[in-house]
């Protein structure tokens, strides 16, 4: 599953930027993800998640401070593959680049819509005022 999400954003890019990479609040936003805890170590970010369907995940999380590009490498669980949250002038972008496991591959065709959906508004709590 493969696709991207732009959204206008009015809020600042500074403080909008500290609230994507903000991993302690990140279910916050992406509600898609019941649980996500993280440990930094040898200067790598290592995550375990547990999604809101039910699957679980482990990945290794990037933040590229100078590009304000966030991504997330999921390497074990429901799915593997890449996901990106990132700004443009003006605008909040997100992709997905995944490739469902398992049991959770029969229920592909209804997922891309679903994780479209729930992108859009993560992308949309994230440009909140509050």
């Amino acid at each position: 599953m493969r696709f991207s999400v732009t959204l206008e954003c009015k809020k600042d890019e500074n403080s909008l930027w500290r609230r994507i990479c903000d991993l302690d609040n990140f279910t916050k936003y992406w509600h898609g993800t019941r649980k996500f805890s993280y440990k930094k170590q040898n200067g790598e970010i290592r995550a375990s998640v547990v999604f809101a369907f039910g699957g679980r995940g482990e990945a290794r999380v990037e933040i590229d401070e100078q590009k304000r590009v966030l991504t997330i490498l999921y390497e074990k669980g429901a799915f593997k593959g890449e996901q990106k949250v990132w700004l443009e002038k003006g605008r909040i972008c997100a992709s997905w680049d995944v490739e469902l496991q398992s049991v959770f591959k029969l229920f592909s065709s209804w997922s891309e819509a679903h994780f479209k959906k729930g992108t859009h508004n993560a992308l949309m709590r994230l440009c909140e005022d509050s």
